[in-house]
C-alpha cells in the first residue's frame, strides 16, 4: 500500500509516518499541494492521501475539490488531518466528500482504524481471471492507470482462493480456460458470493452468447478484443454502489 502525506515537516508528521510504517505502508511526503497533485497525476498506485488540513487550508480544499471531481482520482480516500479544525472547515470536508478527518495529537490505534478504513473503502479491487498472461498483463496495466487494484488469477481454482481470502468488488473472467471454466466460476460465484458482479469476456463468441451468459446471472459479456472504455463504463455501472460521494451527490456511473 502506499500513502501521500501533503503536509510540512513536524513532530506530529513524524508519527503519523512511523504509524504508517509499522502498518507496512510505504509513504510519499510532500510540503505543497500543487507538488501532491502533480504525484497523484503520474502515480497509479497511489492508495490513500492525507493532507494537512491546518497549514494548507485553502490549496488543500483546492486538491481535494480536484481529486473528486476527477473520476479517476476521486476512487483515491482522502484523510483531512490538523490540529486545529473547527466546524465550519469540518463541514466543508464533509461536503467535499472527504473520507474522514482526524484532530493532532492523536493516539495510534485511532489513526490505525481511519486508515484500515479508508484503505477498506478505497480503490475497488478488480480480479481478472484469465489463462493468457497478456491479457492479464494488459487488463492490470489498464485498470492500475485507472485507479482501481487489480488481483490476478490464471484459473477459476486461482481466483475462488483470491475471493475467499480478501475482498473482491468485481471479477472480469475469461470463459474457455483449461480445467473449470468460467461459466463454472459465474455459477459458483453467484451461488456463494451473490453482490460480486461478474464480466465475461471470450474469443469464442458463437460458443456461448451473450444471453446465454447474461441468463446465468452475468453482468457484463464482451467478445475479444473488446475496447477498454467500454469495459470501464461497465465496471462502474454494475458497481455503483461502490463509486464514491463527490460533495454531497452521488459520482455518476456514465460520467
Amino acid at each position: 500500500m502506499l500513502g501521500l502525506l501533503v503536509a510540512q515537516q513536524n513532530d506530529h508528521w513524524k508519527q503519523l509516518l512511523g504509524w504508517l510504517k509499522s502498518l507496512r505502508w510505504e509513504t510519499v511526503q510532500l510540503h505543497s499541494c500543487s507538488l501532491g497533485r502533480k504525484e497523484l497525476e503520474q502515480n497509479p498506485d497511489i492508495d490513500l492521501v492525507i493532507i494537512d488540513a491546518g497549514t494548507a487550508e485553502e490549496c488543500g480544499l483546492k486538491l481535494i475539490s480536484v481529486m473528486k471531481s476527477e473520476s479517476r482520482l476521486a476512487r483515491v480516500p482522502i484523510i483531512a488531518c490538523g490540529t486545529d479544525i473547527d466546524q465550519a472547515l469540518a463541514l466543508k470536508y464533509v461536503e467535499l466528500g472527504v473520507d474522514n478527518i482526524l484532530l493532532l495529537p492523536t493516539i495510534r490505534e485511532t489513526f490505525e482504524a481511519k486508515v484500515r478504513k479508508a484503505a477498506e473503502n478505497g480503490k475497488p479491487r478488480i480480479l481478472v481471471v484469465d489463462d493468457e498472461e497478456m491479457i492479464r498483463d494488459l487488463l492490470h496495466d489498464f485498470l492500475r492507470l485507472e485507479r482501481y487494484t487489480p488481483l490476478l488469477a490464471s484459473s477459476v481454482d486461482a481466483a475462488l482462493k483470491i475471493i475467499q481470502s480478501e475482498p473482491v468488488d468485481a471479477i472480469v473472467t475469461d470463459i474457455m480456460m483449461p480445467g473449470k471454466s468460467g461459466i463454472d466460476l459465474l455459477v459458483e460465484v453467484k451461488r456463494d458470493h451473490a453482490h460480486i458482479p461478474v464480466i465475461m469476456i471470450t474469443g469464442l463468441s458463437q460458443r456461448f452468447g451473450p444471453r446465454d451468459v447474461i441468463a446465468m446471472g452475468a453482468d457484463g459479456y464482451f467478445v475479444k478484443p473488446f475496447h477498454n472504455v467500454e469495459l470501464i463504463f461497465t465496471l462502474r455501472k454494475v458497481m455503483g454502489h461502490r463509486e464514491r460521494p463527490i460533495g454531497n451527490r452521488v459520482q455518476s456511473s456514465a460520467s
